[in-house]
């Protein structure tokens, strides 16, 4: 068998993907993963690898597996496309991928993918340790104030203390609306902004949820939520177009008031 490791550093970084082969030695097909697959992978997407194989001989079956840290196979579940397939041309290196689902593996947590050939009890295997990434760790999410009227008081959004080991660090601030998030501004370094906050938002026993979403460089991410105080502002909707053409335009401003107005009480009208 030959184990062949592939270090990557820069700085005080390292990763590292670590490729055994074992040659089969009936000679009735080769398998070998491909070493350029990163060994990192984000869990909330689909992991590709690939591999190339060839047979020398009729009936030999490639079958993919992963193996947990403890070395139990959990391969059965865990692919979304097909993991097992029998060549029907001899001596042609034929490309095999695999696909390991999104949201299947576990955060921080090594597993060894192995892809097996062989006929009966004849077989040999390739495989790749996959390294799993961990995400931004838990910082602090801080809103000041905690207390405001939507549309006139101007809030200051703070994300504090996170790390990776997969820099840089991105922010995304918003809040929540019904069916999803409504994002102020777009991906950035910038751990703050300032800003005003609309009615129409998602209220639990009268609090207003914010949000922050921190990205690492592989796309390892995290979300938190901060609860404002927020009281209405009882203007009406012609108040909130006007307020609405005063504006700067900007895609932030745009959002809130649009966000306002969908919101807006209908006794105004």
């Amino acid at each position: 068998d030959m184990n062949f490791i592939l270090t990557v550093r820069k700085g005080n970084r390292q990763n590292q993907a670590v490729i055994t082969v074992f040659v089969n030695s009936s000679g009735d097909c080769n398998a070998i993963v491909n070493p350029t697959h990163t060994s990192i992978s984000k869990i909330s997407s689909k992991t590709r690898i690939s591999a190339l194989i060839t047979s020398m001989k009729p009936s030999v079956l490639f079958l993919w597996s992963l193996f947990d840290a403890s070395g139990l196979n959990i391969g059965n579940s865990s692919f979304s496309s097909v993991s097992s397939l029998t060549l029907s041309k001899l001596n042609q290196i034929t490309a095999f991928e695999v696909v390991i689902r999104a949201n299947f593996l576990q955060s921080s947590t090594y597993y060894n993918l192995r892809l097996s050939c062989g006929r009966g009890s004849t077989s040999s295997y390739s495989s790749i340790m996959i390294v799993t990434n961990t995400p931004p760790q838990p910082g602090e999410f801080i809103v000041s104030p905690t207390e405001g009227v939507s549309l006139f008081t101007k809030f200051h959004f703070y994300a504090k203390y996170w790390s990776s080991s997969e820099l840089p660090l991105l922010y995304e601030f918003g809040f929540l609306v019904e069916g999803g998030k409504m994002i102020l501004g777009t991906k950035s370094e910038l751990a703050f902004i300032s800003t005003i906050l609309p009615s129409g938002g998602i209220f639990t026993n009268g609090y207003f949820s914010s949000v922050l979403l921190i990205y690492d460089s592989i796309g390892g991410n995290s979300t938190e939520i901060f609860d404002i105080k927020l009281l209405p502002s009882n203007s009406t909707v012609s108040e909130l177009q006007n307020m609405f053409s005063l504006s700067t335009n900007s895609l932030v401003s745009v959002s809130i008031y649009v966000t306002a107005l969908n919101g807006a009480n209908c006794t105004f009208f």
